[in-house]
């Protein structure tokens, strides 16, 4: 559960915000499950607690931020290291000096200490909104696997946030790793 929280994390770092497409973390190549089934009542409670997962999100992200500056590296050479390291590419792989993997490792450690913590803040949020982690997950892995249910999900989200569904514009259809 960690670890999977961890990548859900981790795509909100990297990516900048989620959209329910890129909130997983699934091979591409994976089957996809039987639909799950979500009544539109759990469906705006899983709303609600996105929406709150969110902002904690956006303070995390900032701290993160600070962090990347701070160590004096830039988010995009941060991301393209770690994208890098999860494809495994040895560090003599890797497209940076050895002053940038220096730099990443230190602002790594720190976002990894962060983390925990982060973790822990979601987790509340989570369970004090009333839904177990493992249904939020559940419901996240849903949305990529079900077109229906996504389309549901993102006509509540925009309905929440005042914006008319035109003017949303489509997350991406596929995982970003």
């Amino acid at each position: 559960m960690c670890k999977k929280l961890t990548s859900i994390l981790m795509m909100f770092l990297v990516f900048g915000g989620l959209s329910f497409a890129q909130a997983q973390d699934m091979p591409m190549n994976q089957q996809p499950a039987e639909p799950i089934e979500v009544s539109d009542e759990e469906l705006e409670e899983f709303i609600d607690v996105y929406m709150g997962v969110a902002e904690l999100n956006q303070q995390f992200e900032m701290q993160v931020q600070q962090v990347l500056q701070d160590e004096g590296i830039e988010v995009e050479k941060f991301m393209e290291i770690q994208q890098s390291e999860q494809m495994g590419a040895s560090r003599d792989d890797i497209d940076a000096t050895s002053e940038e993997l220096e730099k990443y490792d230190a602002a790594m450690e720190a976002v990894e200490e962060m983390e925990e913590d982060f973790q822990e803040e979601i987790e509340e949020k989570v369970e004090e909104e009333g839904m177990e982690i493992e249904r939020y997950e559940e419901i996240m892995m849903g949305l990529q696997q079900d077109q229906e249910l996504m389309q549901r999900a993102q006509q509540l989200l925009q309905e929440r946030q005042g914006m008319p569904q035109q003017q949303q514009q489509a997350p991406p259809q596929d995982p970003p790793h």
